[in-house]
């Protein structure tokens, strides 16, 4: 009688979510897909602009942060970077209760703005550029939106604008409300984002 080498054992991707990786689950069992533990930010999901008005993510989900990046975004117009976040499931863009302060730099001259009780998070305080090769990349960190209270975020930003040099800047602030935050939107002031990378990663925060 021969005996039968048992074949391998096939892994079941059903209910997996975007970003787990396939992990070790011990000794004679076999491997499973699960969110990665240690903190690190798992990327979710990415667009491309393409003459877009605005770029959105939504689905934010409890128990993670959140982190949006943008590379090489070409401007239509000049332009500032406006933010907002959603509430909700379908979302609804909120237009009240935003706190902030940012400052940036172009060559010697550094310019700030604030806003208290504002209609958005204003990212970046002198345009952007339109251009051609007038490029912008950045950042922002929001923690913990699903928790109910003030929702903080942080930015960074650098711009290539050939009207007058390079740009960079960080920022932070929060929205003073009693509402999780389920999406985030970034819109220009003027004009869309011709082209550009939008990628959004998260993070176990428990």
């Amino acid at each position: 009688m021969t005996a039968t080498k048992p074949g391998p054992e096939l892994i079941d991707p059903t209910g997996t979510t975007s970003g787990d990786v396939l992990t070790s689950t011990g000794a004679s069992t076999a491997p499973a897909f699960q969110t990665p533990s240690g903190g690190g930010w798992a990327w979710v999901s990415t667009q491309e602009a393409s003459s877009s008005t605005l770029m959105e993510f939504t689905g934010f989900a409890a128990g993670y942060d959140y982190q949006v990046t943008w590379s090489d975004v070409d401007p239509s117009a000049n332009h500032d970077y406006q933010f907002y976040f959603g509430t909700g499931a379908t979302p609804t863009y909120q237009t009240s209760a935003y706190e902030y302060n940012c400052d940036a730099i172009q060559n010697s001259t550094q310019t700030g703005v604030t806003g208290a009780a504002d209609t958005k998070f204003y990212m970046n305080p002198t345009g952007g550029g339109s251009s051609a090769g007038d490029r912008c990349t950045g950042i922002v960190t929001i923690i913990n939106p699903a928790r109910i209270g003030y929702t903080t975020c942080f930015w960074q930003y650098m711009c290539a604008v050939s009207s007058g040099g390079n740009q960079s800047g960080c920022g932070g602030g929060y929205r003073a409300a009693d509402e999780a935050v389920t999406a985030f939107k970034i819109t220009p002031t003027a004009g869309n984002l011709t082209t550009g990378e939008f990628m959004l990663f998260r993070r176990p925060n428990a």
